[in-house]
């Protein structure tokens, strides 16, 4: 695969890596001086942790494209530090060192153009339902964190929203998809050593579940419009190694996603190509099948044996349509206490993070069998949780802003554009429709890794549209 055909070319490169070069003398000084600083301390870790970590914390304040590289690298890791009363992720960290690196940057050089995200308005009505239902609160101290997380979501999304317009909305696309494929590999050999008889999910954590169904579908879109066979190749192994990073989970609920996804992109793709009559891409439909195919072959010959547990799983949910059992049946059981929550405070909820306490606000819910199971746990439902916790403001907040996104990502199969811009432009389509069926049942979209996850695609989504919008 060229330069070009993921979108840099060989001045980019140099133009990317020209802060590093400047940074490496300075970096090997502070190395050279290490030694001699460490004997001044006395070789105390406490003292040795804060001077390296303030040293770093400075170097990449100075250089703020390096940190959010680094943050958007570490949404692919999870590896929680409890401090206190808090849960501390790497990507954490490096977000408030690339958003204090972005306002230092801004502020020394001045006159930085601020553009409309066109997802701000819808972003500022969702933190606003969010702090009004928290004023409303069962329990106030509850709603402290999730009311910073919220805005704290919406920073993440501007941030990208920066960078997307200098580093570009294609190759911070390539760079998910092939943070996905790593963390999948990763998460799939365990599971394979394991003969399939553990759930791993890897560096990544519970998010590969999101990352890999939402690349495996833009992966496919990449590969339709791809020019040479090289970058088809690599873009299929990119969308093979996801599926098996989704197997390796034994997740239910982005194989599901999985297979509307699929369907919708073909038939997006086929309708298209053929209004903007390219006969070629048309053609390349059947492509697109070929990891698809593969995977399905990789089921049958080893679903007795590397996959037996993950086909289990899919049956167990196909036989708890008629007989709820197993997660399922806990599923149900937290959407009726979500449901209830909704009732008893309509238009304002039981307060945002007052769904971990819900059995104190309603006691009424410990009389369900499975109480002892679900005691303190979201209603994996994004959709029945910010009902429960914002009522109908916060939830109509939340709609609003997931159906928006999808509506701009519907807008950008409209215009005929190159092969390039195609890819992009039907990726980011997929992406917003994966969000959008997920946000009815699956578990966070708005914190955590989720959350960053969420941010990134939205601004992905907006720059994409701002890039391509009439002046």
């Amino acid at each position: 695969m060229s330069f070009s055909d993921v979108g840099l070319s060989k001045n980019d490169y140099k133009h990317d890596l020209r802060p590093f070069s400047n940074y490496a003398v300075v970096i090997g000084s502070l190395v050279l001086l290490s030694p001699a600083v460490l004997y001044v301390i006395g070789f105390k870790p406490i003292l040795a942790t804060s001077f390296f970590g303030g040293l770093l914390f400075l170097v990449l304040m100075v250089n703020p494209r390096v940190s959010f590289a680094l943050f958007i690298l570490l949404i692919g890791v999870s590896l929680p530090r409890h401090l206190c009363y808090l849960s501390v992720q790497p990507y954490d960290m490096f977000f408030l060192v690339a958003v204090a690196g972005f306002i230092l940057d801004s502020f020394l050089r001045g006159g930085a153009k601020i553009r409309s995200a066109y997802l701000d308005i819808p972003f500022i009505f969702l933190i606003f339902s969010t702090w009004l239902s928290a004023l409303f609160a069962y329990d106030i101290h509850e709603s402290i964190m999730p009311s910073i997380r919220i805005f704290v979501v919406y920073l993440a999304f501007r941030l990208v929203f920066k960078y997307a317009f200098e580093i570009s909305v294609r190759r911070l696309l390539i760079f998910l998809m092939v943070l996905t494929a790593v963390v999948s590999v990763l998460a799939f050999i365990p599971f394979a050593l394991a003969g399939g008889g553990i759930r791993s999910f890897g560096p990544a954590g519970i998010a590969l579940q999101y990352l890999a169904m939402i690349t495996l579908p833009m992966a496919l879109a990449f590969i339709i419009w791809s020019q040479t066979i090289r970058s088809r190749i690599i873009y299929g192994i990119i969308c093979i190694v996801s599926g098996l990073g989704i197997f390796a989970t034994q997740s239910r609920a982005p194989l599901v996603a999985v297979v509307f996804a699929i369907p919708v992109l073909l038939f997006a793709a086929y309708r298209k190509a053929k209004r903007e009559e390219v006969l070629k891409t048309a053609r390349t439909l059947k492509l697109a099948l070929i990891p698809i195919i593969l995977l399905g072959v990789a089921i049958i010959v080893f679903g007795e044996t590397l996959f037996e547990g993950t086909l289990q799983r899919l049956s167990g949910l196909i036989a708890s349509l008629h007989h709820p059992e197993g997660t399922v049946s806990t599923r149900l059981t937290l959407w009726a206490m979500a449901i209830k929550g909704f009732l008893s405070s309509p238009f304002v909820g039981i307060g945002i993070g007052n769904m971990r306490v819900i059995h104190e606000a309603l006691p009424e819910v410990k009389l369900a069998p499975m109480w002892v199971f679900v005691k303190g746990m979201s209603a994996h439902n994004v959709l029945l949780h910010y009902l429960a916790e914002t009522g109908l403001i916060g939830t109509t907040a939340l709609v609003v802003l997931f159906w928006k996104s999808l509506r701009m990502g519907i807008g950008h199969l409209k215009p005929k554009r190159n092969a390039r811009d195609s890819q992009v432009s039907v990726a980011l389509f997929i992406a917003m429709f994966v969000c959008f069926i997920t946000m009815f049942y699956m578990r966070a979209w708005t914190w955590g890794q989720g959350g960053y996850i969420l941010a990134f695609l939205f601004a992905l989504n907006s720059a994409w549209t701002y890039q391509h919008q009439p002046r």
